[in-house]
């Protein structure tokens, strides 16, 4: 950058001041860097390509399709009507975008792995049986010694 030593020149009896005009040209020079290709234009630069959705994703968006489909059917709509509102509302990404994420969280919330309901039970039983198992031993424990003891306190 240029150094903004303020030089007053005279000419003519005029004042010039040049730091003014020194603050111009680099403004200028800054403005025009970049833009010396006259071919580039923002038409001519690739757009990226969306991100293709994942199985788990496209399974999920089905769902989400199939349940906004029936209820246009609950509300008395045609399903032929019912399937095109759908598929015209989930392919505008703008205007889907908060309730598709707002279905996915949901159904997240409620269904996690998948597995949940084996997983809680099973669980429960391991739950349940090691109680089970614990509560034979002290009853063992107890008719083995009839004065009351645990082995744990004396």
């Amino acid at each position: 950058p240029p150094s903004r030593q303020s030089s007053s020149s005279s000419h003519g009896g005029v004042i010039v001041d040049d730091t003014s005009r020194r603050s111009e040209a680099v403004t200028l020079r800054a403005a025009t860097v970049g833009s010396s290709n006259p071919r580039s234009s923002k038409s001519d630069t690739p757009k990226p390509h969306p991100r293709t959705p994942t199985l788990n994703e496209q399974a999920e968006l089905e769902i989400i399709r199939k349940e906004l489909i029936q209820k246009y059917i609950s509300l008395g709509h045609s399903e032929e009507y019912a399937t095109k509102e759908v598929n015209y509302f989930l392919e505008d990404s703008e205007r889907s975008a908060q309730y598709v994420d707002m279905r996915r969280l949901a159904m997240a919330r409620g269904n996690d792995l998948g597995i949940e309901m084996f997983v809680q039970f099973a669980a429960a039983f391991l739950v349940g049986w090691g109680f089970s198992w614990m509560m034979d031993a002290f009853h063992a424990h107890m008719a083995a010694n009839p004065d009351g003891g645990l082995p744990w306190m004396p």
